[in-house]
């Protein structure tokens, strides 16, 4: 038996209005709307496909902004709340960067960055927690805003820009943007 292919990229939501839905959720001024829409992505986990790494740092972020009332989380020393968050901050650089690194010799994070439009003050903090010390609490929390405000510019208004310019159908049939989710 031959394999025909590649097989159609898969998303875990149903259609472009549950995905708007979502973001409209998680950047919502009332906290019930937001937890909504992480109970969503937590669905998406649930009904499998891969989720893009800008949903996960979303996700994450959020949930340690609001398990604290802000950006503390409940029960947590300020060393677990500052190892918790550089980790969270990591991961979005990482997963925003990732991708572009494309060619054989590796560019730095720094020029990958730039090219992308991630604010230098991520790399900075990603590059600080890994290599040298942890950041403050309050470096972190700036950086973690930040990282909001950028996952937002380059991958929720995007990819609602491209769910909006043209629909395709998906396999439950709804619809779909082309952009890579």
């Amino acid at each position: 038996m031959q394999f025909p292919g590649r097989l159609p990229k898969s998303s875990p939501w149903i259609s472009s209005a549950e995905w708007l839905a979502v973001k409209s959720d998680l950047f919502a001024p009332a906290v019930e709307e937001v937890w909504r829409g992480l109970q969503t992505v937590a669905m998406w986990r649930v009904r499998g496909g891969s989720l893009p790494a800008a949903v996960v740092s979303t996700e994450n972020l959020i949930r340690f902004r609001l398990s604290g009332g802000g950006w503390r989380s409940e029960g947590l020393t300020e060393s677990e709340q500052r190892l918790q968050l550089a980790m969270i901050i990591i991961r979005t650089v990482n997963g925003l960067l990732d991708s572009s690194q494309k060619r054989a010799h590796a560019i730095s994070i720094a020029s990958l960055a730039e090219n992308l439009g991630v604010p230098r003050i991520l790399v900075d903090v990603r590059h600080e927690a890994t290599h040298k010390r942890l950041p403050s609490l309050n470096l972190l929390k700036i950086a973690a805003d930040e990282a909001l405000r950028c996952l937002r510019a380059i991958y929720w208004e995007p990819q609602a820009e491209a769910f909006a310019r043209g629909p395709r159908t998906d396999k439950r049939g709804g619809s779909r943007a082309r952009a890579a989710a």
